[in-house]
């Protein structure tokens, strides 16, 4: 306190100072309100109790005490008005000025006070003018967007996420046209790059006229709370779309809560439900089930899943699984009931359905004209189940082969190839297998059997057990064996023949050349096949040919050709072509056999006995020719004769 009196005495004595030498040295004389200056400073730094100090300072200096021969201590009328007249003026600006100080600094603190608040609440606080333009934001902003306050304060707009700009500055704009409050949702940027949600208000402070002086803001982070409501909406929202029914209900069984799912589950609406008891759903030999479980709940207990029935409004009973969980409140009390049911009236049907066809099924698996069997995980392939025709097959019983795997009977050739097959539809590479193989069977004779097979999996889809088909085939395999045999032969008989012998099949296709034809053709036999040798017919002969071979693949009947075929040294043959239908057991057309003939040389010899023949009927007629030019000269000269006797005889009559 006395420092302030202290400098502002020393200000005021340098002031009256700086006067007097003025006035010594002669300088131009400084009116005596030339001490306002000072006085009007120390008013403002110092206050009004050292302002009028100095004042009065002043005035006992530059008056009372004699700093020169020129004053005395005498005071005349003029000096004592000018002195009241300073002195009043004096103490009108000290204390205004000291009012004026006084205001700026409960200004000032206030400031500070609504700063330092602004800064402590979590908010982000913001003030902007009647223009819209931002001119403070709380440090909590800038701590949240990782702005410069430079950069938060012109762009405000930046922050905001992309989705909400617009709407947030149309709104904003809005209440500035309007005036009306500012009241909006939007997400702002976080420093790391994430987006929060807040509530952003705003409400103008107005002058006594109404005029919009500055805009106050905040942002209130709503996140947790927009979090919750759409936790809780979508938990609404679940609770409503879920097909089960959701009923709650306080402890003496009063319904309070009914969803969608109990309205299409038990047929009442939730207008009709919410009030009554949750008796009226339950048959009467229920009630007692019913009671236990309210006990429980009442108890705080948990009651779970368990199947039961309920009553419809149309009467209609329907099977339910239902589970109830005790409602608390935030001191642990018990005040209701959540009831949790779902319809299992298809699930249930669904069962007596599948019981009825597993009947069937094992009726089927019983009495199936094939082998079944069922063997356990894919490793071992222990037998499980098995049918009666399997038994014959096998010629094992059924609880002998319970103790079997489907290896050990097996021929030890065989397993790896069915090991192998196992593996694949185990691997998911197909479906299912099929394999032919031979069994052991209890006798130790080999059957040949054809086995289909596929791989059942459990719930996470691994390998569970196999299931088989199985069918006695030795009968057909021995019967293959022997058309093998029986082609075979024909083979043979076929590839030592001298002459070419073909097959056709119903299409006209080439199947078999024997040896003798490929190698008249100089190809090999994966050439002929299919086409046959139709490029190796003269092409002056290949159109006749073949309408003769289609003619006969349409009729089926025996057919015979002749045309000349390309023979390996590219020379062409003639050769005759004979074919008759070839017919299966069933009397199914299924091709032709036949067989080429080099029918060469008795085509030279035709063609050489019909030039012997051309030339002796030549030498005949020219031998018929001069035997009728002779005929003539003799008929000639028997004419002539003729004439000269009878001219003759008449010159020898008298």
């Amino acid at each position: 306190m006395w420092m302030r009196y202290a400098i502002s005495l020393a200000v005021m004595i340098i002031t009256v100072g700086l006067k007097r030498l003025n006035d010594v040295w002669g300088g131009p004389a400084i009116p005596f309100f030339f001490f306002f200056l000072p006085l009007l400073m120390i008013a403002w730094f110092a206050g009004f109790g050292p302002s009028i100090a100095s004042a009065l300072s002043v005035i006992a200096i530059a008056q009372y005490v004699p700093l020169s021969p020129n004053y005395s201590l005498g005071v005349s009328i003029g000096a004592a008005e000018r002195i009241a007249m300073f002195l009043g003026q004096s103490l009108i600006i000290c204390w205004l000025t000291a009012s004026r100080r006084g205001a700026y600094r409960r200004v000032h603190n206030a400031e500070r006070q609504f700063h330092t608040l602004a800064d402590s609440i979590p908010q982000l606080v913001w003030i902007s003018n009647c223009d819209g333009h931002t001119v403070y934001h709380n440090h909590r902003l800038f701590e949240y967007t990782g702005l410069y306050p430079e950069e938060s304060i012109a762009h405000w707009e930046q922050i905001v996420h992309p989705e909400d700009r617009e709407g947030a500055v149309a709104a904003w704009r809005e209440s500035l046209r309007t005036g009306k409050p500012y009241d909006i949702q939007y997400r702002l940027r976080n420093r790391d790059g994430s987006y929060r949600w807040f509530l952003g208000r705003a409400t103008p402070l107005r002058d006594r006229d109404g005029k919009i002086i500055v805009w106050f803001g905040t942002a209130t982070d709503i996140e947790h709370e927009r979090q919750a409501v759409e936790d809780q909406a979508r938990l609404a929202a679940i609770v409503e779309s879920t097909e089960d029914a959701i009923i709650g209900g306080l402890p003496d069984g009063t319904i309070t809560s009914w969803n969608k799912g109990a309205e299409e589950l038990f047929g009442y609406t939730h207008t009709e439900m919410v009030g009554r008891r949750a008796f009226d759903l339950v048959p009467p030999d229920r009630m007692e089930e019913l009671r236990q479980i309210m006990v429980k709940i009442n108890r705080g207990e948990r009651v779970g899943q368990f199947e039961t029935v309920r009553v419809r409004k149309d009467g209609r009973q329907v099977h339910v699984c239902v589970t109830v969980s005790p409602i608390r409140d935030a001191q642990g009390r018990v005040v209701g009931a959540c009831v949790v049911g779902h319809d299992i009236t298809a699930r249930k049907q669904m069962e007596a359905e599948l019981q009825e066809r597993e009947a069937e099924s094992r009726a089927m698996f019983e009495l199936a004209g094939i082998g079944q069997a069922q063997a356990e995980d894919t490793q071992t392939r222990r037998f499980t189940r098995v049918n009666q025709r399997f038994c014959e097959i096998t010629g094992y019983s059924e609880a002998e082969l319970l103790n079997l795997s489907a290896q050990d009977i097996t021929h030890p050739d065989d397993r790896q190839a069915d090991s192998a097959s196992i593996r694949s539809v185990t691997m998911g590479k197909t479906p299912h297998w099929f394999s032919e193989k031979r069994y052991i069977c209890k006798d130790g004779s080999v059957i040949y059997v054809e086995v289909n097979g596929t791989v059942v999996r459990d719930a996470d889809g691994k390998p569970w057990r196999t299931i088989a088909c199985i069918q006695d085939v030795t009968s057909r395999k021995l019967a293959e064996q022997a058309l093998r045999d029986r082609e075979e032969r024909f083979r043979i008989v076929a590839n030592t023949a001298p002459v070419s012998i073909w097959i056709r099949n119903a299409l006209g296709r080439c199947a078999f050349l024997n040896k003798t034809f490929v190698e008249f053709l100089g190809i090999t036999l994966q050439d002929a096949l299919g086409q046959g040798w139709i490029d190796f017919v003269h092409p002056t002969d290949e159109p006749h040919y073949r309408d003769r071979l289609l003619s006969a693949v349409a009729s089926h009947k025996p057919y015979q050709v002749e045309y000349r075929l390309r023979r390996a040294d590219g020379q062409f043959r003639w050769v005759i072509e004979s074919a008759v239908p070839w017919l299966s057991t069933d009397g199914c057309f299924e091709g032709f056999i036949g067989s080429c003939v080099d029918i060469t040389e008795r085509k030279w010899a035709e063609q050489t006995l019909r030039g012997a023949n051309v030339e002796l009927e030549l030498q005949i007629a020219d031998s018929q020719n001069e035997l009728e030019s002779v005929q003539r000269a003799l008929l000639s000269e028997r004419t002539q004769r003729e004439r000269a006797e009878h001219t003759l005889k008449k010159l020898g009559q008298p």
